[in-house]
């Protein structure tokens, strides 16, 4: 199994993260929702709330957005947001 998935974040006009990851979680409608390499197909929402992912080199990414949609394949996660309510942390390398 793979120790890391492709990771992109966009919100409308602007990609937010576009590179590797090792694990992401996301506000869902029933709670955190977490994401590894190797992850089962899924589609579904995200809420209000925080994403923070671990990237590759060991970085972190936290946005705080308003809700958006993601879908998640085994080695492809990408994530699409409504409207950041916080920019990045300004140390996010964006590789």
């Amino acid at each position: 199994m793979a120790d890391s998935f492709h990771l992109l974040i966009v919100v409308p006009g602007r990609t937010i993260y576009d590179g590797k990851a090792e694990s992401a979680m996301m506000p869902a409608a029933k709670g955190m929702m977490g994401v590894l390499p190797g992850h089962a197909p899924f589609y579904g929402t995200i809420e209000a709330g925080t994403i923070t992912a671990r990237t590759v080199p060991a970085n972190t990414v936290s946005l705080k957005v308003s809700g958006g949609t993601v879908e998640v394949l085994p080695d492809d996660v990408t994530i699409l947001v409504e409207s950041l309510e916080s920019s990045p942390q300004p140390s996010v390398p964006n590789p």
